[in-house]
């Protein structure tokens, strides 16, 4: 019996000796990688020839790969529900989370902008000389972290006389103004205010939308509706203000006041028959009342799509303008891949690397010299890159800290 037993537990013991062999082996094949140097070409395009992309495949690829971020009440749709189960879902919760709630402070907030960006107008040293947004919608009260204070430095380092518009309830409030402060006190001008959705999409194709959302008339999908709401919000504040829409995860390298009426370009794989030149949203340069803007805002409302990701931002903007490009009234420029996505999501996480050997060094000098001497500014795709630590030494670390002013926590993860 004894050696029966003994026989049994040698056994045991080699079959657990080469289980954890096998998973040491497959930890270091799948995860212990070199360092990948892929290399962005440099390219230009023509204006004037935009070519259609189906964006299904990337789109896929990038929402597989999304960090897990604080979570709110709309951000986690049912996935596999039908329709009017997720209006059911929807309806109620968007309903508490008052970001559509319309109220004494929210109706002030077109008379607040207005006294913002009109203030000592008369004066050249005091006024404007561009107007930048941002929106911020957050049901559950979260305001900015580190690496958006750092984005919002940005702007300011590149334009010290420009101001910025942060549309967003959470960041328009005491704790809020609290992160402002360090900012402000510099006399940077920085305005926080909680938008009113119902008055500023008014008089717009985004009031019956809104409207048919709240009243439970239209599927919203398994994208979090939070999104969607700032993909439309950043086109009506643009239409209805004119200036600069920004994301918070764009680090502004130049001044882009000389831009006027522009978008940049995301990707272009020209090489594959099936797919083109995409654009992206998460920076939009228009004058005041643009009829581009408005066939954004009418392409949103007809064509909503809750259910793919990009469907109503980067996908939209790209579909309007290829079907457009050839109307001479709407004038756009369309700006190359440098000017504001040098690196796309699946490359960005190099960029937060410190470079260790001196081919990774001489690979990561190069890629900060292209982006120093070609871009207006560095998409940094919080989508995946949220969570990692920016390494001192790494091309997004130099780049941050040539273009902040506080410079506070930058290789605080």
């Amino acid at each position: 019996m004894k050696t029966i037993c003994s026989s049994i537990h040698t056994s045991i013991t080699k079959l657990h000796l080469c289980v954890s062999l096998l998973a040491i082996f497959l930890y270091s094949f799948i995860y212990v990688q070199p360092w990948q140097h892929n290399h962005v070409d440099i390219v230009t395009i023509n204006p004037t020839r935009i070519i259609m992309q189906s964006t299904i495949i990337n789109q896929v690829h990038e929402e597989n790969c999304i960090s897990i971020e604080l979570v709110d009440d709309l951000s986690m749709p049912p996935r596999h529900a039908k329709p009017e189960k997720r209006i059911a879902w929807l309806k109620p919760r968007l309903k508490n989370s008052k970001i559509l709630q319309s109220t004494v402070k929210t109706r002030q907030f077109h008379d607040k902008i207005m006294r913002f960006i009109s203030q000592d107008s008369d004066n050249n040293d005091t006024k404007c000389k561009v107007v930048f947004f941002m929106t911020w919608i957050s049901p559950n009260k979260k305001l900015f972290a580190k690496r958006d204070l750092l984005s919002l430095e940005s702007v300011f380092k590149a334009h010290p006389r420009g101001c910025m518009v942060i549309l967003s309830k959470s960041m328009d409030s005491e704790p809020g103004w609290r992160l402002l402060e360090p900012l402000v006190s510099q006399g940077y001008r920085v305005l926080a205010v909680a938008p009113d959705f119902q008055l500023i999409f008014s008089n717009t194709p985004a009031e019956v939308w809104i409207k048919r959302l709240e009243a439970g008339l239209i599927d919203p999908g398994t994208i979090p509706i939070t999104q969607n709401l700032s993909d439309l919000l950043r086109l009506v504040a643009l239409y209805k203000y004119g200036g600069v829409y920004i994301d918070a995860d764009v680090v502004i390298l130049k001044d882009v006041s000389s831009l006027r009426n522009s978008i940049g370009i995301q990707t272009m794989e020209n090489k594959s028959r099936n797919q083109g030149t995409t654009l992206n949203n998460a920076v939009l340069i228009f004058d005041k009342g643009h009829l581009m803007l408005l066939k954004f805002i009418e392409e949103f409302v007809n064509t909503f799509n809750g259910r793919r990701w990009g469907f109503n931002g980067p996908s939209l903007v790209t579909r309007v303008i290829y079907r457009r490009n050839r109307d001479k009234r709407i004038k756009v420029n369309v700006l190359p891949l440098t000017a504001f996505y040098p690196v796309n999501w699946r490359q960005i996480v190099d960029y937060f690397k410190k470079p260790i050997l001196k081919n990774e060094t001489n690979w990561a000098q190069e890629q900060l010299n292209r982006v120093n001497n070609k871009s207006y500014g560095i998409h940094l795709w919080n989508k995946v890159s949220r969570n990692l630590t920016i390494e001192e030494g790494s091309i997004i670390g130099k780049l941050i800290l040539d273009h902040c002013i506080i410079c506070q926590d930058i290789f605080i993860s």
